[in-house]
């Protein structure tokens, strides 16, 4: 007899978090003014106005110009037109204004080129370029809402969304760092004409935009003839030394130091956490010109004059082909897993930088001949619909052929609990050849085998 244990969960490794998604609740402290107090700090240089001035997007967004009355309005659910984008809240209940999603400029050598002895804003204009095409695909692939049907509530989607741009260039601690909060409102047009509610677990379970952000970055970084070295965290200009990086990384030094002082493990939630517990306010006595002064000078100390780019764009390293990296994809995918979906293959393709979006990855995955549409949009391939044919023609002849192990097993006087007890007592009574326990991780599949074999 075989048994096999199988833990619910994905199997696809994420080598790096990029892209922060957080839950934007009406208690939120200091309401939407931290999103509504830009950081031009009343400048009148056009250049820094440009550079800070929040910018709509989406197809519910306003048609008019920013402002922070505007914002509110549509923070707490109002559309111009008067009407709701989403149910109202009864009585004193806190509800989902939006979601925050947070797109930082990798590393720190491009906030310091920006910001620096001669800054290049053409960098941070390809930033806010790529930020628009992901927030794109947001929309078309993932804007969506529950709709009830015929008594069931089914996931309909929309292709609408209204966010504002919300752009950021210093840290708390108050050094160059470059970043937009994507506000996105919680609100959407369905098919029927209705508003309702983002349904956000679409979006929630991609975690492939953080890298697409990336990956389009950095072809129009080195578009602009930059040279750039890949990292842990995505990917810096080339020319910029560590001690450079170090000294206009106060902040990430103060999380860092703080993580270690409490004991925690570097992940994601304590990085968020200690981001939390550390959180100082923005020193605002400075206009952001004044700010690039003091910058400019604290980087000619450390020897920093800025990176001159080439006049001519700079090839990426990797010049595999998006066929190539796709049929690496579909290999790696199908040997662990019988489907799959878009996503699994961007994540795999987008772990490391490379010479193209994924405009063309799409093309590909589109016309590949091994793919084969599953259900919901996944794909499965030949070779893996073969495979299971050969599992369930071997499961089925070892039906009802062996003897049971234990008929008579009692865990009475173990620790399993009902439900674990129970499926033993299946298993050892069972006179099936092939049999598959599965439960969540951590249910304690492991120590009930172990229990069983006892028996």
């Amino acid at each position: 007899m075989t048994f096999c244990l199988c833990s619910l969960g994905s199997s696809i490794p994420r080598t790096r978090t990029m892209l922060d998604i957080i839950t934007i609740h009406s208690d939120i402290e200091d309401g939407e003014k931290y999103y509504t107090e830009e950081e031009n700090y009343y400048s009148e240089d056009e250049e820094i106005q440009a550079i800070t001035k929040s910018q709509w997007f989406g197809n519910l967004a306003p048609d008019q110009p920013y402002s922070a009355e505007l914002f509110t309005q549509l923070f707490y659910g109002e559309l111009p037109n008067g009407q709701r984008m989403r149910k109202e809240v009864m009585g004193d209940g806190v509800e989902r204004v939006g979601y925050d999603l947070t797109f930082t400029l990798p590393g720190k050598s491009l906030s310091m080129q920006i910001h620096g002895p001669n800054g290049d804003k053409r960098l941070w204009h390809a930033h806010i370029e790529a930020v628009k095409e992901v927030m794109a695909i947001v929309e078309q692939r993932y804007a969506a809402a529950r709709v009830q049907v015929a008594g069931d509530r089914q996931i309909v989607k929309t292709g609408n969304i209204a966010a504002c741009l919300v752009n950021h260039h210093e840290s708390r601690a108050g050094d160059p760092h470059v970043h937009t909060h994507v506000v996105l409102f919680n609100g959407t047009q369905c098919p029927d004409g209705e508003y309702r509610a983002l349904y956000k677990e679409l979006l929630s379970q991609s975690g492939v935009l953080g890298d697409i952000y990336h990956q389009k970055l950095a072809l129009k970084v080195q578009a602009l003839g930059y040279e750039i070295e890949e990292t842990a965290e995505g990917f810096e200009l080339a020319g910029v030394t560590k001690e450079q990086i170090q000294h206009f990384s106060k902040r990430s030094t103060e999380i860092e130091d703080y993580i270690k002082e409490q004991g925690w493990s570097n992940t994601p939630n304590s990085r968020r956490k200690a981001v939390i517990a550390t959180r100082l306010a923005k020193d605002k006595s400075l206009s952001l010109e004044q700010k690039q002064d003091r910058w400019s000078r604290e980087m000619q100390a450390v020897g920093f004059g800025g990176i001159i780019p080439a006049d001519h764009p700079i090839a990426p390293k990797n010049q595999e082909t998006p066929r190539e990296l796709l049929d690496a994809a579909i290999g790696h995918l199908s040997e662990r897993q019988s489907s799959f979906d878009r996503e699994d293959i961007q994540r795999f393709v987008f772990s490391h930088l490379r010479s193209f979006d994924e405009g063309p990855l799409n093309e590909e995955i589109d016309k590949h001949p091994d793919l084969l549409t599953a259900w919901d949009g996944r794909f499965t391939t030949q070779t893996a619909v073969d495979r299971d044919i050969r599992i369930i023609e071997n499961w089925l002849k070892g039906n009802d052929s062996v003897a049971p192990l234990n008929p008579n097993a009692d865990f009475s006087d173990t620790k399993l609990n009902s439900g674990q007890a129970e499926a033993m007592r299946r298993l050892l009574s069972s006179t099936d050849q092939f049999q598959i326990l599965k439960g969540l991780a951590g249910t304690g599949k492991t120590t009930a085998m172990a229990i069983a074999k006892e028996q």
